[in-house]
């Protein structure tokens, strides 16, 4: 329950931050942080090509709390196919049988909604921590062996953060150099089980350099896209236009998305964060939310990297206010 809690809470607040905001204690304190963007960003309103007008988007949403899958799974799929949902990230519990994921995979895909084995952690990133994402990966391929057909994981989502951790200002290119390693393996894995890969990525993670002897040198955001299926990029304001916008904090990556053939989804925040409202579509409710994400919509529509939008999390989308 704690390390369920604990992502969901690095989600939010990281998510906000840039680079520049790292001080010499080691931590990071929030702020208002604009960026740049590549040159083809249009900001005005968009000419769409008649391909990608008729595309359907992802809509997808989080489940950190398995368990609500053999508690209340009929509940929660009403609600996901209410909100429009075609895409889950379901955390792993490995106190969770096998079966009952298989069960309510069956339940989802018959709604049209496609289900990811999501799991990650800070610790993955850390020297001599491969057996904790190991113990992942051997769960996600003996599932895909078990259920070989139907009733089976469309990826995997991971969601890792290694920002979250003390050597992200102690000793960072040797803990990205760790992350990218990992990233391989997840990726050699996921394609030797026919599964996508996807990550999430905080919206600065394009101001963030990497130099070492194996990837040799770059940008992260770049290398992260180039080797991954697709990206959940947290974009973590409440509202869409503007310097500090959505928009502008996401058009990197979904320029890059583009470049590569990758699909960049957009996720906004809904929970109740008192220190930061400026982060989380909390105060304002859904129907504002969805004005905004509809804004989001039309000026990526002319962007192939575009891939749709996403709302964290399931259970703070369902007590938001209308």
């Amino acid at each position: 329950m704690f390390k369920k809690f604990f992502v969901i809470f690095s989600l939010f607040v990281f998510s906000l931050l840039g680079p520049n905001v790292i001080h010499a204690a080691g931590g990071y304190k929030g702020t208002f942080v604009t960026k740049k963007i590549l040159p083809g960003v249009n900001m005005t309103t968009p000419v769409v090509n008649k391909t990608m007008a008729t595309e359907t988007k992802t809509m997808a949403t989080w489940i950190w709390d398995a368990s609500i899958i053999e508690t209340h799974p009929n509940e929660a799929l009403t609600f996901l196919e209410s909100k429009g949902v075609n895409k889950l990230y379901l955390q792993i519990s490995y106190t969770i049988s096998s079966a009952s994921y298989h069960d309510f995979i069956i339940k989802a895909n018959q709604k049209n909604i496609d289900v990811y084995a999501l799991n990650g952690s800070p610790a993955w990133a850390a020297a001599g921590n491969e057996g904790e994402y190991q113990k992942f990966i051997d769960w996600v391929g003996k599932f895909k062996t078990q259920y070989p057909g139907s009733g089976t994981f469309k990826g995997i989502h991971l969601d890792v953060e290694p920002y979250l951790s003390d050597e992200w200002n102690t000793n960072r290119e040797a803990l990205i150099k760790r992350f990218q390693d990992m990233m391989m393996i997840f990726k050699a894995s996921a394609a030797s089980n026919q599964l996508t890969l996807e990550c999430d990525i905080p919206f600065w993670y394009d101001t963030v350099t990497y130099t070492n002897s194996v990837y040799l040198s770059g940008n992260l955001a770049e290398w992260i896209i180039k080797n991954v299926d697709g990206v959940s990029v947290m974009a973590y304001r409440d509202q869409a236009d503007g310097d500090n916008g959505i928009v502008t904090l996401s058009a990197t990556e979904v320029d890059y998305a583009g470049k590569y053939g990758k699909k960049a989804v957009i996720a906004v925040e809904t929970m109740n964060i008192l220190e930061t409202p400026y982060i989380t579509f909390y105060e304002e409710g859904e129907a504002y939310m969805r004005s905004e994400l509809a804004k989001v919509s039309s000026s990526f529509a002319s962007k192939t990297g575009f891939g749709g939008t996403a709302v964290h999390y399931y259970d703070s989308w369902r007590n938001m206010k209308p």
